[in-house]
């Protein structure tokens, strides 16, 4: 039997400090409560998490990066063709809570 493999793929992913810097610097921003979203058009979807320390302890940082991954994961649809970077500004460790604000988010563009 076959694995099923929910991951996401490494070209998915904005690596370069300056293609992130770009997204911040000339993207849309959208505010939430606990994450901005910044993001400007592209050819194919591709995303980045910024948690910055002052958030938390190594453990809530990347529970927030994992937390934002699947949702980017789930809702891919909504950010097809579209750069994204999420800049955490505070550890929520609600999931249904992070997914509801990003997803409301959105349709406001």
């Amino acid at each position: 039997p076959r694995k099923l493999r929910f991951g996401l793929p490494r070209s998915a992913r904005l690596n370069r400090s300056a293609e992130i810097r770009k997204v911040l610097q000339n993207g849309a921003k959208l505010t939430g409560s606990s994450i901005n979203l910044f993001f400007m058009p592209a050819e194919r979807g591709r995303f980045a998490v910024v948690v910055p320390k002052r958030v938390g302890n190594a453990v809530k940082r990347n529970r927030m990066k994992r937390l934002v991954r699947e949702i980017y994961r789930t809702h891919a649809e909504l950010f097809a063709n579209k750069q994204v970077v999420f800049f955490v500004k505070r550890f929520n460790r609600r999931y249904h809570r992070i997914e509801k604000e990003v997803v409301q988010m959105l349709p406001r563009q």
